[in-house]
């Protein structure tokens, strides 16, 4: 039952052509279940700042830009950087409703052609931590980076994927995301 309904999770967000079934992917190159939980726990960390996260023995380095309710978490594990982005904490948060609502589809900043279009709001998040981000990445001695965020943190963690691939080609990424709403236009 966990199995059937961790599947239904990681591919409820997705889109495939039609005639696509789960059968057709390879389990190479697909998470194992202990890690997709251990993702899982690190967005749980990044919710909200703390010293320790239960029992993980991770070094936690959170970051954060207030005008925009941004919140990330820089984990180093297995010689692996983890950067963590937190979803929104909507309805509560008045800031977070405000951005949710920016859902128009606007140029993608970082991006010459203005028919790639994402969400206004999910960009003024990726803006507002995108420094930090750098840093991190520039402070890390590696090369595997991993992405991980839930729900709008999903919609951060795709937007830096996207600009970080190309900013770092001597870098490996890989983005990880649970229950990311629709974020790019077809383009």
């Amino acid at each position: 039952f966990f199995l059937a309904l961790l599947v239904i999770v990681i591919f409820s967000c997705q889109s495939y052509p039609a005639g696509t079934h789960f059968s057709d992917f390879s389990s190479d190159g697909m998470p194992e279940i202990q890690d997709i939980y251990r993702y899982y726990s690190m967005c749980e960390a990044v919710w909200t700042e703390r010293e320790t996260w239960r029992s993980s023995g991770w070094k936690l380095d959170y970051f954060e830009d207030p005008p925009t309710n941004t919140m990330g978490l820089a984990i180093v594990d297995n010689n692996i950087l983890h950067l963590i982005f937190r979803g929104t904490q909507a309805p509560k948060n008045t800031i977070d409703n405000d951005i949710n609502w920016h859902y128009s589809l606007k140029p993608i900043f970082y991006q010459d052609n203005p028919l790639f279009k994402a969400h206004e709001g999910m960009q003024s998040k990726y803006r507002g931590i995108y420094l930090d981000i750098q840093e991190r990445i520039k402070a890390f001695s590696g090369s595997k980076i991993m992405l991980i965020g839930h729900s709008a943190g999903g919609m951060v963690a795709m937007l830096a994927y996207l600009d970080l691939t190309r900013s770092y080609p001597d870098k490996q990424f890989t983005v990880i995301t649970f229950g990311i709403p629709r974020l790019f236009n077809r383009a």
